[in-house]
Parts: C-alpha cells; sequence; structure tokens
C-alpha cells in the first residue's frame, strides 16, 4: 500500500520568505497566496502550505 499526503501545512514567521526559500531548495515554484497560505507545489501534487 502506497501512502501519499493530500497537503502539508508549515507554521512560519514569514511565509512570503520561508516559502520562498523552501522552494529554491527543491526547485519548485511558489503559488499564489491561497487566503492565509503560501503554497509551494511539491512533485505529487501535494502542496507544502
Amino acid at each position: 500500500m502506497s501512502v501519499e499526503l493530500n497537503h502539508t501545512i508549515v507554521w512560519v514567521r514569514d511565509k512570503a520568505a520561508s516559502a520562498g526559500f523552501l522552494a529554491d531548495i527543491l526547485g519548485v515554484p511558489v503559488g499564489p497566496p491561497s487566503g492565509p497560505f503560501v503554497p509551494v507545489q511539491l512533485g505529487n501534487a501535494c502542496p507544502a502550505e
């Protein structure tokens, strides 16, 4: 059986800076803000918010 995350929420002090940092490390884009979240799209369609 495989496991797939729906989404992951990470608490940070500065959402935009942290999303940019993570996206830069992973080589993926930062998505547009969605409510209180700044998503980083991961490879399996699972955003880290």
